[in-house]
């Protein structure tokens, strides 16, 4: 027991010996009418040591020649707990003082001998006194500078503490006006080149006082509130608005460094383009416009100093680079060629037309490599971004073309010209004398069908007949229109009923009916509507099968058993 009560002794010796005493010592300054104020603070970290002000005294240097040092005073509604109004058995009355020529003092007085400690300098900011000082020159500022040497700061019992305190000097420069111009619109981060516009109140001109680094700029006044700033160059530019009375305002502004595009390569159709930047990384890049003909692999690409995305198409895209920090940024318009064949736009011709191919605008010369269905008409130039051609045979064969566009990039293309030819005969090969038979065609193919004048619904070279009427086919091409002979069929056709092997039941019927045959096997049925169209087919073992077929048009509908034999079915809701 005794040996843990020693050790949690020691520890707080220990403890203890690591805490001392520690503070900051700074005057906060303003203006207030035709005054400058200066408020003495003592400030007071966390875990240091208490300790109580003795007799001390506290020193600036302060401008001279804008202020009446002589009329200065002590503001006694803003005396500290070091007071004697706060703290009578310690203390006599916070006082002030002065040189007559550069400095200020303000003095705590700690009456020697009194009882107890004195005012624990509490943790944080507390002030100990403020000093008015009139102004005489409002066009002037003031800047905070400690006079240390001369400077006795102590505690109660009357020990030097001022090896314990850091004083904090303030280099800015604070105007003695109180109506300085006010920003409404400013800022403190600039990219270099960029032109911004200044709104300030009460301020008729700007200039320039401090230009660190590279950086300028160039002011331009646009009325009696606002300046039209360009910046350039890269570094910090203290600024000063001065107002109608004298009364000014700095402002300290930075001017950062833009991306810059160092290089970029491959801008050819369907390869990887590739974009490197110089002087600033990691960068954001991102594509924000682009035409509707070109695609990307990647369109944006965060934190990296190269960027590289595939690219098909042509057109124009913009490119952005973006500093992620300070948000600078570059921008270029970039345009990706690509060959294209651009007329005509397809090639479907009749045998014997001349016609001319052109190449887009961003191939100055292509070769040309033309087959012999093809005679080539420009001069037996191959070497141009068009050629003239003539037809010399019907049916389907590649030209080629090889070609450099304006960025260097080949291209090799095919394209495949399409060539009809005149027809001397189109007929009907295989007529027929009634019903339920096919009328063939000589082989030309698609062609539209028409039934007593009217089209039907089919474009083969066959047609299934089952209705009386008159029957012709048309067929088009490149090179004209072509009628078929016509073909009549009169009601004196066969009975299909007359002979039949199978049979159908009921009939008419509303799409549920079965089907009888004269005996068992396999079967493949099939049924066609009016213009030979098939609509249903199905297999089947037996000598019966069953049939339910619905939303079909009322009317007669042909059905047939593949080796048998067909019948007329009649659909009746």
């Amino acid at each position: 027991m005794k040996l843990s009560l020693f050790f949690i002794f020691f520890i707080a010796i220990r403890l203890a010996s690591f805490a001392q005493i520690s503070f900051n010592l700074e005057v906060e300054q303003s203006v207030q009418g035709n005054e400058l104020i200066l408020d003495f603070i003592v400030e007071r970290p966390a875990g240091s040591t208490d300790f109580a002000f003795g007799s001390s005294n506290f020193s600036v240097f302060v401008n001279a020649s804008a202020l009446n040092i002589p009329g200065m005073y002590k503001d006694p509604a803003f005396d500290g707990p070091w007071d004697n109004d706060n703290n009578p058995t310690n203390y006599f009355d916070v006082s002030v003082g002065h040189n007559n020529s550069n400095y200020v003092n303000m003095n705590i007085n700690y009456i020697v001998g009194s009882p107890g400690t004195g005012t624990t300098v509490p943790v944080g900011r507390t002030r100990i006194g403020r000093i008015r000082i009139p102004i005489t020159d409002p066009t002037q500022c003031n800047s905070i500078n400690w006079r240390i040497p001369p400077l006795a700061i102590k505690k109660h019992d009357g020990t030097s503490i001022k090896s314990f305190a850091n004083f904090i000097n303030s280099t800015y420069c604070l105007p003695l006006c109180s109506d300085a111009p006010i920003f409404t619109q400013a800022v403190t981060n600039v990219c270099s080149g960029k032109s911004l516009v200044f709104a300030t109140q009460n301020a008729s001109t700007c200039s320039l006082v401090v230009a660190n680094g590279t950086a300028n700029v160039q002011i331009s006044p646009l009325d009696s509130s606002n300046h039209l700033l360009q910046f350039s160059g890269v570094g910090n530019l203290t600024l000063r608005f001065i107002g109608t009375n004298g009364c000014f305002k700095d402002t300290i502004v930075q001017v950062n460094e833009n991306p810059q595009l160092v290089s970029f390569n491959n801008l050819c159709s369907g390869g990887t383009f590739t974009q490197f930047s110089g002087n600033l990384s990691p960068l954001n890049w991102s594509i924000i416009g682009y035409d509707s003909t070109l695609s990307f692999s990647d369109t944006s690409l965060l934190g990296n100093q190269s960027f590289n995305t595939q690219i098909n198409g042509h057109g124009f895209f913009t490119l952005l680079i973006e500093d992620p920090i300070t948000h600078c940024s570059f921008d270029t318009l970039i345009e990706i060629f690509q060959m294209e064949i651009i007329e005509p736009q397809p090639i479907v011709l009749c045998n014997g037309d001349t016609f001319s191919i052109h190449l887009n605008n961003n191939v100055p010369y292509a070769q040309w490599l033309i087959p012999n269905s093809f005679v080539l008409l420009n001069g037996g130039m191959s070497l141009d971004s068009f050629v003239v051609l003539k037809t010399n045979s019907f049916g389907m064969d590649t030209i080629r073309v090889l070609g450099v566009d304006k960025n260097g990039c080949s291209y090799d293309l095919n394209y495949v010209v399409s060539v009809d030819t005149f027809i001397t005969q189109f007929q009907i090969t295989q007529s027929i004398d009634s019903l339920s038979q096919t009328i063939i065609l000589s082989p030309y193919s698609p062609v539209s069908w028409y039934f007593n004048d009217t089209l039907l619904a089919t474009n083969h070279d066959t047609l299934w007949v089952t209705q009386p009427g008159s029957y012709y086919a048309v067929y088009i091409n490149n090179c004209g229109i072509y009628f078929s002979d016509t073909l009549n069929i009169t009601p004196t056709f066969k009975n299909l009923s007359s002979n039949y092997q199978f049979s159908l039941y009921p009939n008419p019927n509303d799409g549920s009916f079965y089907v009888h045959l004269k005996k068992s096997g396999n079967y493949q049925l099939k049924i066609y509507d009016g213009i030979g169209k098939l609509i249903y087919q199905d297999k089947f073992y037996g000598n019966q099968h069953f049939i339910q077929l619905r939303n079909l048009t009322e009317g007669v509908y042909l059905l047939e058993i593949e080796g048998i034999g067909a019948q007329r079915w009649i659909y009746k809701k």
